[in-house]
């Protein structure tokens, strides 16, 4: 949910100045202590006890939401979810004539004791009691794109995605930071000369890569990983043999599912070869993405029971692009362990099997 938002938000925040209105509405939230000023496509929540709708504001917080409401055609409608909702200054939970245009609409609420749900309703004398559309909601640009509150939220998202939270420090700012996948078997799925390479520039492989580069020298990367691999206590497995069925099967699939939209030139795969120590690991990545990265953006796109399309997606892959393993320099493992953790490695990535905890 985090990663959509955020993505809502720059993309209006890229646009509202090309315009005079912009889709959703902006709402200001608030407790005793603290406020914020948000932008959402429509005024919906499901919180549970003790939950807020925003980091910065604790849970007992009251909130109002304004912005203009497009009425296509004129008649008498009401609307529900809370008991504070206007349209043009006048209350509209009961019913209300309105004219086809736009009006201004105004949705408050006071934060419950315990769970609470919120979904902003309406209803007309021509249709049944339904979620009001995100398309027909909207705010003035210069009421938050080109305001400090628009910059800060940004802002915002921002330390939390790239991970910043995890080596500075951010009290009471609420922030669930980005994480990097757990390395506790990493050597057993990935080649140690991949790995060295991944380390030395992620964005030569991924553009839009978050990890920063903290091993300068070789030397220091073939340590790391070394340790790496000295704590790692599975095994590679075996090279499982694959057929020009399973191949072609694996092509189509990976047309087909929705791979090819997200791994473009971009994105792309040619190394994926080089990667994995085996058909095995990939496909385990493959059938659960989020097992070791649950904060990967890469969806589930098989279940469990359909492993062997993960399989097959894997066998494809590993028949494209470069399959030749990277060379790498022997590595010092104890000297890996501490330059893991003095190089802030352990801020964002979790090792179990090491003892190492997150550094703070």
């Amino acid at each position: 949910m985090r990663r959509i938002c955020f993505a809502f938000v720059c993309c209006l925040s890229a646009s509202l100045t090309a315009q005079d209105t912009a889709p959703g509405l902006v709402g200001r939230i608030a407790d005793d202590q603290s406020k914020a000023v948000d932008l959402v496509s429509a005024p919906h929540f499901s919180l549970r006890a003790g939950q807020s709708i925003h980091p910065l504001v604790g849970p007992d917080f009251g909130a109002t939401w304004s912005g203009k409401l497009k009425i296509e055609r004129s008649g008498k409608y009401r609307f529900s979810g809370t008991n504070e909702i206007s349209v043009d200054e006048k209350p509209a939970t009961d019913w209300i004539q309105l004219a086809a245009g736009e009006h201004t609409i105004n949705v408050s609420v006071e934060r419950e004791a315990g769970d609470m749900d919120l979904q902003l309703r309406w209803e007309s004398e021509y249709f049944a009691s339904e979620p009001v559309p995100t398309a027909v909601l909207s705010h003035d640009a210069s009421d938050y794109g080109d305001s400090r509150y628009s910059r800060f939220e940004e802002g915002r998202l921002l330390f939390a995605e790239l991970g910043c939270a995890n080596c500075h420090a951010a009290q009471n700012w609420n922030l669930n930071s980005r994480r990097g996948p757990d390395l506790s078997s990493v050597s057993s799925r990935v080649q140690p000369g991949w790995l060295d390479r991944w380390i030395a520039a992620p964005r030569d492989y991924r553009p839009a890569a978050v990890m920063p580069v903290c091993l300068d020298s070789a030397q220091d990367r073939a340590d790391v990983a070394a340790w790496l691999k000295s704590i790692d206590r599975n095994k590679p497995s075996g090279v499982p043999k694959s057929d020009a069925a399973q191949v072609e099967e694996g092509k189509q699939l990976f047309g087909t599912v929705g791979c090819a939209r997200c791994h473009d030139k971009q994105n792309n795969l040619d190394h994926i070869g080089a990667k994995y120590t085996s058909a095995d690991a990939l496909t385990e990545f493959i059938v659960n993405p989020h097992g070791r990265d649950p904060n990967g953006r890469m969806p589930e796109l098989f279940s469990k029971d359909e492993r062997h399309k993960a399989a097959a997606v894997a066998a494809w892959l590993l028949t494209q692009g470069e399959a030749k393993p990277f060379s790498q320099a022997f590595g010092d493992a104890e000297r890996g362990r501490r330059l893991f953790t003095k190089n802030g490695c352990a801020s964002c990535h979790t090792t179990a099997a090491s003892g190492i905890d997150r550094q703070s």
